[in-house]
């Protein structure tokens, strides 16, 4: 398979989704979350209602398909999260379970979707005239996934627990701040008084 067999896009409270690829998100994050059976009916969740719900809530999700429509890549992205540090105008999107197909892997399909978040993301950033901080976690053992946010410019921080109903894993916090175009020029021109 080539790349060009790959085709990303976001799914948002605008998209009309299909249940098949409902069903392939749910399939793709099935395969590669560490809940055990119980946890997930402890969660009392059918699955394919839950994505929709959130989706409905806006919750994000930027996806990869290939040519047959089946889903081989997926990471959820929950919006208008605000951090303590930031300021009133900042924003936050926590960014989580980035998952692409075991036989789809080394293809640039992880970097494809990161991509789309930070084109968002930049859009965001220039229209409020604020940062927009993209944080997240990793497991400590997912070394690919690290090194792939570290080339993505994520800053690698220490290790947090997750909750219980997340299994109780630790986490790497990550995070990487996107600037609105043209933001150091204005914040210079402020410091010198200028307008």
């Amino acid at each position: 398979m080539e790349k060009s067999d790959i085709t990303v896009g976001c799914i948002d409270r605008g998209t009309d989704i299909s249940e098949e690829t409902l069903q392939g998100m749910v399939d793709l994050y099935r395969k590669h979350e560490k809940l055990s059976d119980d946890q997930r009916s402890e969660r009392g969740l059918d699955e394919v209602r839950n994505i929709a719900t959130q989706i409905a809530q806006g919750v994000e999700f930027v996806i990869a398909k290939n040519n047959d429509g089946e889903v081989v890549g997926a990471r959820r992205a929950i919006t208008g999260v605000r951090y303590e540090h930031q300021t009133e105008k900042e924003r936050g999107i926590w960014l989580d379970s980035l998952f692409v197909d075991q036989n789809n892997r080394g293809r640039g399909i992880a970097s494809e979707i990161e991509k789309i978040y930070a084109e968002r993301c930049q859009r965001l950033a220039d229209k409020i005239k604020a940062r927009v901080l993209l944080a997240g976690g990793i497991e400590p053992d997912n070394t690919a996934s690290i090194e792939a946010h570290k080339k993505w410019g994520y800053k690698i921080g220490e290790t947090y627990k997750g909750s219980e109903t997340d299994g109780g894993h630790e986490y790497h916090f990550t995070s990487k701040e996107i600037e609105p175009h043209g933001f150091w020029e204005r914040w210079r021109n402020k410091l010198q008084g200028k307008r």
